[in-house]
């Protein structure tokens, strides 16, 4: 008697429970689940058939290919238009302009070297790696006259050194797609027919 009143105050609470359930009330579990013959059971989870998987990892295939090819393109333009090559790709080395003399030159000229002159360029243009024009070009030319002040070549450099990092990141990124291409292609060949 004891455990029949149990089970009739706990099938009154549950009645009780549900009759207070907002309809409204919603979880995303809700969706996988279903009642068959008054029994919670999971919905769905059914397997796909192997044409339709090797359809579905073709279309894969054909996006990381596409991507690939996209990345590609922005990698060669930004190899166009960064004109020096990054210090991580070398290796973390700076890198240096090496000139050499004749042993027989006397030590007075080269202590007596004047890069500015050997380069043609203004003095305060010999520190750049890059476009470093010639005396004709900053006399023909008002642009390189004005040399811009630090604001505007650190503004430069962290422009630069972002296309850097791009670049690198977008190679880096390329070493990926192709290892995911290789690994679906694999995976294709091995599901068909053989």
């Amino acid at each position: 008697a004891r455990d029949h009143n149990l089970k009739k105050k706990r099938l009154q609470a549950l009645q009780e429970k549900a009759a207070f359930r907002n309809p409204d009330e919603f979880y995303f579990k809700m969706q996988g689940m279903g009642t068959k013959d008054g029994v919670h059971t999971k919905v769905g989870g059914e397997s796909l058939d192997m044409e339709t998987a090797l359809l579905l990892k073709s279309q894969d295939l054909n996006y990381i290919e596409m991507k690939r090819r996209v990345d590609e393109r922005k990698i060669s333009k930004l190899e166009a238009n960064l004109h020096a090559i990054s210090a991580a790709e070398a290796g973390g080395r700076v890198n240096q302009h090496t000139l050499f003399f004749d042993s027989d030159d006397d030590e007075d000229d080269m202590d007596k070297f004047d890069a500015s002159e050997h380069f043609d360029t203004h003095p305060s243009l010999v520190e750049r790696a890059v476009n470093r024009p010639r005396m004709e070009q900053l006399e023909a030319e008002e642009e390189f006259a004005v040399r811009p002040n630090k604001k505007v070549r650190k503004k430069m450099e962290k422009l630069r050194e972002g296309q850097y990092a791009e670049l690198l990141q977008r190679k880096e990124r390329m070493v990926k797609l192709d290892k995911a291409a290789e690994e679906l292609q694999h995976t294709k060949d091995c599901a068909g027919k053989g």
